[in-house]
C-alpha cells in the first residue's frame, strides 16, 4: 500500500502486508489495520496495526480469525490536525525490496517454467574443484587418487550390471499398480519403449506416433526393438552419471527418478470438470463446481468388469456415500470427489464402499491390501487451495511421500502427481492455456534415469492410458468434448 498526503500530494511511505484479506482505516485516520482471515486463508491468520507513517504498531497472530474491525466512533471526535510522528514503541518502516530482475525471459517462457516446481525443489551441493595450473608434459602417465580409482571401479561395475539387466528387463512386461494423486487448484519425453519393463501406463499416454517412426523400425523384431531402445537409455544413464561425477550440475528433472510431463494441460475452469475428465475421458456435461448427478459410464465400472481392485482415498471424506457439498469441518468438498457425482457408482453399494476416507490407506498399507488402482485427493488445505503452494509442498514431502514410500520401492507402482488446473486458465494462448505440473514416479520408470516428455497431453489422456494398461473396455478416445 502506498500512503499519500492529500494536501501536498507527496508519497509518505509504502506498507507491505502480504496475504491480507482485510484492510481498514481507524476512525481517527491515523492508523491502518490489515488482517488475514479464514476461510479465505487458513494459515497465517491474524491482524496488524500500522501507523500512517508505515511503522508497525501492533501485530497479533490468531489460529483462526473470522472477522476483525475497529470499534465504531464518530469522526467528530477526531478533528483534522497536522501530521504527527509514529508512536515511540512502533517498529520503523522498512523499504520494500525489489526482486532481482535476473535474465530476460520471453513472455511465453515465464508461465511455463515452474508453476509448481516448489513441490520438488532440492538443495544443491556445490562441488569446488581444485585444478592444477599448467599442462602436463607429453607422455606423463595419469596419476589417479585412491578415491578416483575406487569411483572408476564403481562405474565399471555398474555398467556391467546394467548390461546384464537388459535381457531381464526385456522379458518383463507385467501390469503395474497405479497410484494417482490429485492436489487440486493451481499450479509430458516421448517414450519409444513398449512392453519392456517401463510401466505401460507411461508408454500408452503417447497416443500418436508418427508413421515414419513406425516404418523405420518395421524390419526389426519386437525383441530387437526392445534391446535397441533399452541400450540407448542405458547409454544415456551412463552419460548422466559421468556428468554428475565430473561435477556438472544436472537439471532437477535429471536427478530424480521419474518423468516430467512438460506439456500437460487442464481441461476447464473451475475444478470439477477436470476431476470428472480424469475418470470419464470427457467433461460429461460438467462445466461448473455446482453438484450434479451424471449419467454415463466411468473408469471404476471398467475396472470392476476386469476384477481390477480400486479405491478412492479422499481426505476428510465423511464416508457412506456422503452427498453434501462439503463436510462439517469444510475441508472436504464434493467438487473434488468425481466418483460421488456418477449415478452408476452412487447407486451401487459395492462401489460406494470403495470411496473411503484417506486414513484407510494407512491401514491398507499395513495389511498389504492396497488396491491396484488408487485415486488420492488431499483436502483443500493440503492441496493448496485455501493455503498456498508451500503448504501443499510440505504436505507432499513430509506426509504423503513417506506414507507411500514402501509402495514406491517394493512394488510395481506408478505414482502420478498432478493438479486439476492452473492460474493460466485465463490465458487463451493455446500454447500455455491451463498448463499444469505433472510428474510420474516409480521404480519401473527406468530406474535412476529421469527424462522429460514434451508431448501435449490433458486430463483426457488418463483414462485411455489406464484402459491400455489393463486391457479394459474403452470409454472413448479422450478427445476434448463437452459430452
Amino acid at each position: 500500500m502506498d500512503i499519500w498526503d492529500r494536501n501536498s500530494l507527496k508519497k509518505i511511505t509504502t506498507v507491505e502486508a502480504p496475504n491480507s484479506s482485510e484492510c481498514s482505516w481507524s476512525p481517527d485516520g491515523r492508523y491502518i489495520m490489515t488482517a488475514t482471515l479464514s476461510p479465505r486463508l487458513r494459515v497465517d491468520n491474524g491482524y496488524k496495526i500500522w501507523h500512517y507513517t508505515g511503522a508497525l504498531v501492533h501485530s497479533q497472530n490468531i489460529q483462526e480469525l473470522l472477522q476483525v474491525q475497529w470499534r465504531p466512533a464518530s469522526v467528530e471526535l477526531y478533528p483534522m490536525r497536522q501530521l504527527s510522528p509514529a508512536p515511540e514503541n512502533a517498529k520503523s518502516p522498512t523499504s520494500p525490496t525489489k526482486p532481482s530482475s535476473g535474465a530476460y525471459l520471453p513472455p511465453q517462457a515465464r508461465a511455463r517454467g515452474t508453476p509448481t516446481v516448489d513441490i520438488f525443489k532440492r538443495e544443491e551441493e556445490t562441488n569446488n574443484k581444485v585444478q592444477e595450473n599448467g599442462a602436463k608434459p607429453a607422455g606423463t602417465p595419469e596419476i589417479m587418487s585412491k578415491a578416483a580409482v575406487k569411483n572408476k571401479k564403481k562405474r565399471e561395475a555398474k555398467k556391467r550390471r546394467e548390461e546384464e539387466t537388459v535381457k531381464e528387463t526385456v522379458d518383463s512386461s507385467d501390469d503395474i499398480d497405479t497410484l494417482i494423486v490429485s492436489p487440486s487448484q493451481t499450479s509430458p519425453v516421448k517414450n519409444e519403449i513398449t512392453n519392456n519393463g517401463i510401466p505401460e501406463v507411461v508408454n500408452s499416454i503417447d497416443m500418436a506416433k508418427s508413421d515414419s517412426t513406425q516404418q523405420s523400425t518395421s524390419n526389426l523384431s519386437e525383441t530387437d526393438k526392445k534391446i535397441r531402445n533399452l541400450t540407448k537409455k542405458l547409454r544415456q544413464i551412463a552419460e548422466l552419471k559421468d556428468r554428475q561425477m565430473n561435477g556438472d550440475k544436472l537439471e532437477i528433472t535429471q536427478s530424480k527418478q521419474g518423468i516430467l510431463l512438460k506439456d500437460l494441460h487442464g481441461i476447464w475452469h473451475p475444478s470439477q470438470p477436470n476431476y470428472i475428465s480424469m475418470i470419464c475421458a470427457s467433461k460429461n456435461g460438467m462445466l461448473t463446481d455446482f453438484s450434479q448427478n451424471l449419467n454415463g459410464p466411468s473408469l471404476p465400472e471398467l475396472l470392476e468388469e476386469k476384477n481390477i481392485s480400486w479405491k478412492a482415498y479422499i481426505e476428510n471424506y465423511p464416508g457412506n456415500g456422503f452427498k453434501a457439498d462439503e463436510s462439517d469441518d469444510k475441508l472436504y468438498v464434493r467438487k473434488h470427489n468425481p466418483f460421488i457425482s456418477m449415478n452408476n457408482i452412487r447407486k451401487d453399494s459395492t462401489m460406494v464402499s470403495k470411496i473411503v476416507n484417506s486414513k484407510q490407506l494407512t491401514d491398507d498399507i499395513e495389511k498389504d491390501d492396497v488396491p491396484q488402482y488408487v485415486f488420492y485427493v488431499p483436502n483443500i488445505n493440503n492441496n493448496g487451495e485455501k493455503t498456498n503452494l508451500k503448504f501443499a509442498s510440505n504436505f507432499l514431502k513430509n506426509e504423503f511421500i513417506p506414507l507411500v514410500q514402501h509402495l514406491l520401492t517394493s512394488t510395481r507402482t506408478l505414482l502420478v502427481i498432478t493438479f486439476d488446473e492452473a492460474f493460466t486458465y485465463i490465458d487463451f494462448n493455446l500454447t500455455n492455456y491451463n498448463h499444469i505440473y505433472t510428474t510420474l514416479i516409480g521404480p519401473n520408470v527406468l530406474n535412476s534415469f529421469t527424462h522429460n516428455d514434451d508431448t501435449r497431453y490433458s486430463h483426457f489422456s488418463w483414462v485411455p492410458t489406464i484402459e491400455v494398461n489393463w486391457n479394459l473396455s474403452s470409454l472413448g478416445n479422450g478427445v476434448d468434448t463437452d459430452r
